[in-house]
């Protein structure tokens, strides 16, 4: 199990970085256009994401089983004057999720977990009164766990500290309730996901990141994403992430 500092109020659940970035719906007409009327409209659809200066996207469209667009513009990191490629790492937050779902899915087709299995049979931190919080439930979101980022800020941390894996569990296990009976309600769970992240280790008995490298990454030659356990790690060719201030600062 990791207990190394991670990134402000994340788990090594949820914390992912890929080399993805956006994404296209595009239909059927668009892969009869030529290249180039291809990529000319992707990127009038992202005209007004970054600039020569600015923070910007990297864009990827495939169809019909063949990558048919990849461009990229805009600064991997303001003013570093390294510009985004479709080789740039970005960090894709929350849609990490649906790999640690997949991780349970593995550990259920190999007969290692059911997905009617209790989460506390697995995580013994969970208090007593989590015992009828199944798997399943987690995965959907309709645990009923308090959402762990909130309950770190409403405590004293500080959102720009770092918190490790041990103190994460230690919040969860001092819960005397869930939000909700379990099953009947739906929330959208950042602690359910942390949970399935320890699942994954106890079960696979190795960490998230190893697990899902061997039977997710490594297997769909995806060699430029990973999770990252530790906030210091350094990981090249990574672009920063931003936000617009009130104001309008980025």
């Amino acid at each position: 199990m990791e207990t190394t500092g991670l990134r402000p109020f994340r788990s090594p659940a949820f914390w992912l970085v890929a080399a993805t970035a956006c994404g296209l719906s595009i239909p059927t007409v668009f892969a009869a256009q030529s290249p180039t009327s291809q990529i000319q409209a992707t990127k009038a659809a992202f005209s007004d994401v970054g600039g020569a200066t600015q923070p910007g996207c990297a864009v990827g469209v495939r169809s019909n089983g063949r990558t048919q667009v990849t461009f990229a513009q805009g600064q991997s990191r303001i003013g570093s004057g390294a510009p985004l490629s479709a080789e740039t790492v970005f960090d894709v937050g929350s849609v990490s999720k649906q790999f640690t779902a997949a991780s349970i899915q593995l550990l259920v087709g190999d007969g290692r977990i059911k997905l009617s299995d209790s989460a506390r049979t697995f995580v013994p931190q969970l208090p007593a009164f989590a015992k009828g919080i199944t798997i399943e439930q987690l995965l959907r979101h309709t645990g009923g766990l308090p959402d762990y980022n909130r309950g770190l800020f409403e405590a004293g941390n500080d959102p720009a500290d770092t918190v490790d894996t041990k103190q994460a569990l230690d919040w969860v296990g001092s819960l005397t309730k869930t939000e909700f009976a379990p099953g009947t309600k739906y929330a959208y769970s950042n602690t359910g996901y942390f949970i399935l992240g320890q699942i994954v280790e106890q079960v696979s008995k190795k960490s998230l990141a190893e697990f899902a490298v061997q039977r997710i990454f490594s297997p769909l030659k995806m060699s430029d994403t990973r999770y990252q356990t530790r906030h210091d790690e350094i990981i090249p060719n990574r672009a920063s992430g931003y936000k617009v201030s009130v104001d309008g600062q980025v």
